[in-house]
């Protein structure tokens, strides 16, 4: 009987111990299943990760916030040189302009000069036809 009582004993502490593995085997399978669902959902979510894990996921993003940041910084700088460029060009057009208006104005006083010398040449002739013709009477 004694027997008996410990075979007992042992087979119950066997269903005990069977009976919490089949608990912790049932938890194991729920949080697995419970995994299988999340990146079921997550390629549902994001369908081009690929399979990739959401750390790698994070590291790539942060890597393309990263590009993204140095090409805005260098757009930056090339629309400020951009600027200064067209600050020269518009302050070059103006001399340019300037100048221009100069070079007209000399080309109408010098062509007035020619008018008044030519008329000053023909005064004189005039005047000296006059003063023979003075002469002569």
């Amino acid at each position: 009987k004694k027997e008996m009582d410990t075979k007992t004993s042992e087979l119950r502490h066997l269903v005990d111990v069977t009976n919490s593995l089949v608990t912790e085997i049932n938890r194991i399978s729920d949080k697995n299943t419970q995994i299988k669902s999340r990146t079921d959902s997550l390629a549902l979510v994001a369908p081009n990760s690929e399979g990739r894990d959401l750390r790698t996921l994070e590291n790539d993003v942060s890597s393309k916030v990263d590009d993204k940041d140095s090409q805005m910084n260098t757009i930056s700088k090339l629309n400020k040189e951009m600027s200064k460029l067209n600050n020269d060009i518009s302050r070059l057009s103006n001399q340019a302009s300037t100048a221009d208006q100069l070079a007209k104005e000399k080309e109408a006083k010098y062509a007035k000069e020619q008018e008044a010398s030519k008329r000053k040449t023909e005064l004189q002739e005039t005047l000296s036809k006059c003063s023979e013709v003075g002469k002569k009477l």
